[in-house]
């Protein structure tokens, strides 16, 4: 609960703290609490991101963790060294609001900066939580992919027994061959 005062000769109310933080009304982090999120978010996998930034909040009937939402949307990739590649037009959106409210947001701001109706391929990529796939109902042609960190974790799980299996995934996954990771798959599936 943060602490509301009222200016005794004029009678206008003031949350000092959030002054204090630069947070406009309803903004529920600081700028820099939403760069350091952010910055964790870009260096490591979410959930660890999510456990070194974790916030509680306080609701009228109960404490809840709040989820913080990272979107990250860039024109393409460019080589910069040896196995080392930069976004292009790199655009971040964060917060910590409902999902469909965040997505919103995410494409008013991707919005200024690209002709979103012209992108030819959009992908929204994550570990698979419902809130991260709810983003392809909000950009055109949109197509949703596991997150490399969460897809080789999941291919470990599932086929860590079988390495050769696992290497025939990953390798036809690597060449974007649909047909022989499927085929690779089922191939497992039936041991």
């Amino acid at each position: 609960m943060r602490k509301y005062y009222r200016d005794r000769e004029t009678g206008q109310g003031r949350f000092l703290l959030d002054e204090t933080l630069s947070l406009v009304p309803r903004q529920r982090l600081s700028p820099w609490t939403t760069e350091l999120a952010v910055a964790a978010a870009a260096e490591m996998p979410y959930h660890r991101a999510a456990d070194e930034v974790w916030m509680a909040a306080k609701s009228c009937r109960e404490r809840r963790k709040l989820a913080i939402k990272v979107s990250v949307g860039y024109e393409g990739k460019t080589t910069i060294g040896l196995h080392r590649r930069s976004l292009l037009e790199r655009r971040v959106v964060t917060d910590v609001a409902d999902a469909r409210v965040f997505w919103e947001q995410a494409v008013a701001q991707f919005g200024r900066y690209l002709d979103l109706s012209a992108v030819e391929d959009c992908y929204v990529g994550g570990d698979g939580a419902p809130w991260v796939k709810l983003g392809c109902e909000y950009f055109p042609r949109a197509t949703y992919r596991l997150a490399p960190y969460h897809l080789r974790q999941a291919l470990l799980e599932g086929l860590g027994h079988d390495e050769a299996a696992y290497k025939a995934v990953c390798a036809a996954l690597a060449a974007e061959e649909w047909a022989e990771a499927e085929k690779a798959l089922v191939a497992a599936e039936q041991l």
